[in-house]
């Protein structure tokens, strides 16, 4: 399956009339994946949504990225988006950020 994976950190930002700016970086990295499951059957959509049904954005859940062999404590950090092409070629999109 094709995702997206960004790291960013929360970096607070002071800027002065000067153009200065002071920087404090505030707590670890965190990755941001985007996940796409294109043109799946119905099958994996219903198991998706049923995921979803019981996480939804306010529980935590761990996910094992199979490529790069971590696992991360992570939450659902958009909707459950879909585009259906027919009955099985459903295309869905969700992202996940690490907490």
């Amino acid at each position: 399956y094709t995702y997206e994976l960004s790291i960013d950190n929360n970096t607070l930002a002071s800027y002065a009339e000067d153009g200065t700016g002071t920087f404090r970086k505030k707590g670890n990295s965190k990755k941001i994946l985007s996940l796409q499951f294109i043109d799946r059957p119905f099958e994996e959509y219903q198991l998706l949504v049923n995921f979803w049904n019981v996480h939804e954005k306010h529980s935590k859940f761990v996910y094992e990225d199979l490529v790069y062999n971590d696992t991360y404590l992570m939450r659902f950090d958009s909707g459950f988006r879909t585009n259906v092409k027919g009955p099985d070629r459903i295309t869905i999109q969700f992202t996940l950020r690490e907490v």
